[in-house]
């Protein structure tokens, strides 16, 4: 959960830089950008956030799911650059439902905690494709690029929504 603070620390230091700045602007931001410090130690975090899930020993969906996520994310960092803060935003978002997730299988059988998982689920799915749509209204992608990002960004907030919705209700 400290991914969170994190990422609202890095819209706050890039608007302390640009006080007149919008959302949308932080949004397409680069992480290559002097004021991106936040955004970077973002990117760190999330990263080391999925490597340490490694250590615990996971299931091979699990592995592969954590791999792609982080070439996704270097990508994003390295190769694409403009939008960063949109798709580490989106990542947050759905850690978020991950986080609720994690509520449900810890105290499996309570009410109270299944109601928080399908919400929470809920809110963060729609704010990565948020982002995501931020994200892809930025000049400059490739049009590959931006089918790419469609389809992954869709199939899993539709994918997590089902099951949310499926199992849980």
């Amino acid at each position: 959960m400290a991914l969170t603070p994190v990422m609202a620390t890095s819209f706050w230091v890039f608007r302390a830089k640009h006080p007149r700045a919008s959302l949308r602007q932080w949004l397409g931001q680069s992480m290559q950008s002097p004021t991106a410090w936040a955004s970077r130690l973002f990117f760190y975090n999330i990263t080391a956030h999925f490597l340490k899930d490694f250590m615990q020993g996971l299931e091979p969906m699990l592995v592969a799911h954590h791999v792609f996520c982080i070439a996704i994310l270097f990508l994003q960092a390295y190769v694409i650059v403009d939008g960063a803060n949109s798709c580490l935003a989106g990542c947050a978002a759905f850690e978020l439902g991950s986080a609720a997730y994690n509520l449900i299988k810890l105290y499996p059988g309570c009410e109270s905690f299944v109601t928080i998982y399908v919400v929470v689920m809920t809110i963060s799915n729609v704010l990565a494709v948020w982002c995501y749509w931020e994200w892809v209204k930025l000049p400059d992608h490739p049009k590959s690029v931006d089918v790419f990002a469609t389809m992954v960004t869709l199939t899993l907030a539709i994918m997590r929504q089902k099951v949310a919705l499926e199992t849980y209700l």
